[in-house]
């Protein structure tokens, strides 16, 4: 012991521990990396921790995947990195350094009155002082003492705390201090220092990592785990020449960190566990306090890029690369594995450029992306949304009615509920003719005014229920218009021939602020107002809005506004009062309620079923499969059923919008692409669109949807098939020649003449996937739509991107904002617009081109809208 006396003394070693820390945390500027730092801790120092970890770093120097996913490795500017003091990932370590420090000085001031001296730990635990055990996890036997210790746990410590989590790796470190200080009572009755036995406790707990993922690290685990039984042998045999305490500390403590991993090590591993017992100790840690996951690997930092699971892909995609899809599809066992069925839909994967190799090391990718860890967290109202700080729960749009799904710790189904319920008494008066307009007809006509998902997820719906009998029968003698676009076309194409008498219109906006959606409304009230007068808006205009007080402003009774909520994403929102309002006035609130139902079902499935099962997981991880290792950056979506001739389109915003991210959910860039450009048409149009380049052209993943049987069948006297099994022949043959090809051996043999051959030859060997629904209802309907917004969020979780905000179409905006000014200042002036009003010369060249030629005239002071020709009485 070397003692200090007073503030100054304690200050030195404070003052050389600071440059050390700082170059041990940050690697310097060479970027040299945290997987060596992390065991030079032990390889630079002379005593103490670092002596008997020798031969562990021996053993792990070849490599730690999980210290490059935890983040270890270069520098970088702007805040704390990875690594380095203060940095998220280390912050109980810091907080032990400190801890440390300041007690060894307590030590020193005090003349080792906090020290366990010369008593037995029995007699402690006795004297009912138990407590006193932990002292010496912070305190050491002189200042070379603490400098080796510190540099040591320095640099194990993070490695620990990234992987582990924070929690865990306290306890690790008292569990390994309190062992190390029984072992060296054992020794001698002197001074009890139990640091050395925490640091021991450090590499006992990476061991023990290692032994848990013996699977993962194959070779190497077991170099580790010999070099640990080596370290314990030495320590033994070093015990028995000369038992001095601390000799028999870091044995204590090497035992005491890999028995703690072990105990709670489970949540550590990488992989599911095989066994019911390990299943139960990932789900239920023994003490509440430790129930919380370590973080998962993600797309910050390059950390899922780095785990052993993303290189099993990478590595994996050469094999497929050198497979044919028309020799995979004769293997019925393969054929049986990658086909899944779940509440009647069926979903067959088999041509796909995969295996089940393929699926299983998806499956892994998966676990170590914690993809079930995420689902669980939307659905139980977590604010998954962190760049907004919201919930998303778009599943308790449909949940039952006596579901519990909080969010900030309120149950948020009974406020769906009293929305629906609204929706319900609403739309019931207004059919049953109840509410009339303000000349007294009944309102027929419905016009819903939105745009993005406010638009484009219910016109799918519309589109697709308006040919199937039950809601065609519910919306006889009715009509259902959606105006979205600003542009004034759209408007007329709304409007024109409707009788405003009979008309209601629904705006939907949030905010009651979005920009084309306001004047929209505003042109819509002004076609009302002018032939029914200003009393008109009262009773044929209603909102779904958050925002009473605009309503109200509009014109609109507050009472006939339809609320929703901050943690609904407008793509995701069909479900909610923006599709149901438009959609029950025209179908009825129970043909709307089964789609409810069949959204509801698919919800269940995918929180529930595992996920080598799931139907919307496996989905979206081959969706990783195809445009992240494959390189494939584009799907179609081929729905062969007129009816979802608006599917793809809404998938497209779902998706683009969701998963077209260029950043981790932490902010950092990330080190592939994510999301695909979607697009489609219903089969057969498509198939005499752009079915040539994807036969012949590029390689595009195709998905195929298609329906047992037909909303509206036609079979004609003499034909071989009806109408609809026409359109299914073609569903059935279009992925099979995708997948097969033609090659020229055939088309020789077939007598194509030689030149032609090239120009006739198919590759094949184009992915896709086929999905057969046993009929286009409103249950099934929403069965589908469900199926792909869990698809797009299971490959944005996979990511590790945040698939619920839509920042990219800021800037747009607020540019437009700008350009609105200036045309209008422009416009008064009678002035051209230059670079002094803050234009590209380019965009100055476009604007003045456009203000000359477009002469568009505002109305006089005090005259009536202009109107277009479409629009006037």
């Amino acid at each position: 012991m070397i003692p200090l006396g007073g503030s100054r003394a304690l200050s030195r070693p404070l003052a050389a521990l600071r440059p050390c820390l700082a170059r041990l945390a940050g690697g310097g500027g060479s970027g040299g990396g945290r997987r060596g730092s992390a065991f030079r801790g032990f390889l630079g120092a002379s005593s103490g921790a670092a002596a008997a970890g020798l031969s562990l770093a021996a053993a792990g120097a070849g490599g730690l995947p999980s210290l490059a996913a935890a983040g270890y490795g270069g520098s970088g500017g702007g805040g704390p990195q990875p690594g380095q003091f203060g940095h998220p990932d280390r912050r109980v370590t810091d907080i032990l350094l400190v801890a440390n420090v300041l007690m060894f000085g307590l030590q020193s001031l005090t003349n080792n009155l906090v020290t366990v001296w010369g008593v037995k730990a029995n007699a402690l635990i006795h004297a009912g002082q138990w407590w006193r055990l932990l002292t010496p996890a912070f305190l050491h036997g002189g200042l070379s003492h603490l400098l080796v210790n510190m540099y040591s746990l320095n640099n194990l410590g993070p490695v620990v705390e990234s992987t582990a989590g924070p929690r865990r790796m306290l306890v690790m470190y008292l569990v390994s201090a309190v062992a190390g200080t029984v072992a060296s009572f054992y020794g001698s009755p002197n001074l009890s220092l139990g640091a050395s036995g925490a640091i021991f406790g450090m590499g006992g707990a990476i061991a023990m990592h290692f032994y848990l993922n013996r699977d993962i690290y194959g070779s190497r685990s077991d170099r580790v785990l010999g070099s640990l039984w080596q370290t314990l042998l030495l320590n033994l045999v070093i015990n028995g020449a000369n038992p001095r305490i601390d000799h028999w500390g870091h044995m204590g403590g090497l035992a005491g960190g890999a028995l703690a991993a072990l105990l709670l090590g489970p949540r550590w591993k990488q992989t599911t566990l095989p066994t019911a017992r390990g299943r139960w100790l990932v789900d239920a840690a023994p003490v509440p306090w430790l129930r919380s996951s370590p973080k998962p690997l993600d797309g910050g930092r390059g950390r899922l890029r780095d785990s052993p699971q993303w290189r099993a892909l990478q590595e994996h995609v050469q094999a497929i690369k050198q497979t044919q899809l028309k020799d995979l599809l004769q293997e019925e066992a393969r054929t049986d594995g990658l086909i899944r069925e779940a509440g009647g839909l069926y979903m067959d994967f088999s041509r796909q450029n995969a295996t089940p190799d393929t699926l299983k090391l998806l499956l892994e990718l998966a676990e170590a992306a914690d993809l079930r860890g995420k689902v669980d967290a939307l659905f139980s109202g977590k604010h998954i949304n962190s760049t907004e700080d919201r919930a998303v729960l778009h599943p308790a749009l449909r949940a039952p009615r006596d579901a519990v799904i909080e969010d900030a710790g309120k149950n948020v189904v009974p406020e769906v509920w009293a929305v629906l319920d609204k929706i319900k008494a609403f739309t019931e008066r207004v059919r049953g003719g109840e509410w009339k307009g303000v000349t007294g007809k009944p309102l027929t006509n419905v016009v819903s005014i939105g745009i993005g998902g406010s638009a484009l997820g219910p016109l799918f719906v519309h589109t697709a229920l308006s040919t199937e009998p039950e809601a065609m029968s519910q919306a006889a003698g009715r009509s259902l218009v959606f105006l979205a676009n600003v542009d004034p076309v759209d408007a007329v194409r709304a409007l024109h021939g409707l009788d405003a008498e009979r008309t209601l219109v629904v705006i939907v906006s949030k905010t009651f602020t979005t920009a084309e959606t306001m004047l929209n409304a505003r042109t819509v009230r002004a076609w009302l107002t002018e032939r029914l007068g200003p009393e008109a808006v009262a009773k044929h205009m209603v909102a779904v809005s958050t925002n009473l007080k605009a309503v109200a402003e509009f014109g609109i009774d507050p009472e006939n506004a339809f609320g929703f909520w901050d943690w609904v994403g407008g793509r995701f929102s069909v479900s909610s009062a923006v599709g149901m309002v438009p959609l029950s006035l025209h179908y009825s609130f129970p043909v709307m309620e089964r789609f409810l139902q069949g959204m509801r079902a698919m919800d269940d499935h995918f929180r529930s079923a595992p996920l080598h099962d799931n139907l919307p997981a496996l989905l979206g991880l081959l969706n990783v499969w195809n445009s992240t290792f494959l390189g494939h950056s584009t799907t179609a979506i081929l729905p062969y059923q007129q009816a979802l001739q608006h599917f793809a389109p809404h998938i497209q915003q779902l998706s683009m919008e969701s998963n077209g991210k260029g950043v981790a959910i932490d902010g950092t860039r990330l080190p592939y692409e994510t999301g695909e450009i979607d697009f489609g048409e219903p089969g057969t149009n498509g198939q005499h669109s752009f079915y040539q380049l994807i036969h012949q052209g590029r390689v595009i993943p195709a998905e195929f949807i298609g329906v047992a049987r037909s909303q509206q069948d036609v079979y004609l006297q003499g034909e071989k098939v009806s109408s609809h099994e026409e359109l299914m022949c073609n569903f059935f043959a279009q992925p099979d020649a995708l997948a097969m090809g033609k090659d020229a051996a055939t088309l020789r043999a077939e007598g194509v003449p030689e030149h032609l051959v090239p120009h006739k030859t198919f590759t094949g060997n184009r992915p896709s996937l086929s999905i057969l629904l046993p009929e286009l209802n409103a249950f099934t309907l929403g069965q589908l739509l469900s199926l792909y917004e869990h698809r797009i969020a299971t490959s944005g979780f996979v990511w590790g991107i945040n698939s619920f905000d839509q920042w990219g179409v800021e800037l747009g905006k607020v540019l437009a904002n700008k350009v609105r000014a200036k045309v209008q200042e422009a416009r008064s002036a009678n002035c051209p617009l230059s670079a002094a009003d803050g234009f590209c010369p380019s965009t100055v060249r476009l604007l003045n081109r456009f203000l000359q030629q477009g002469q568009t005239q505002a109305p006089a002071p005090g005259a009536g809208p202009s109107f277009p020709p479409g629009l006037k009485q």
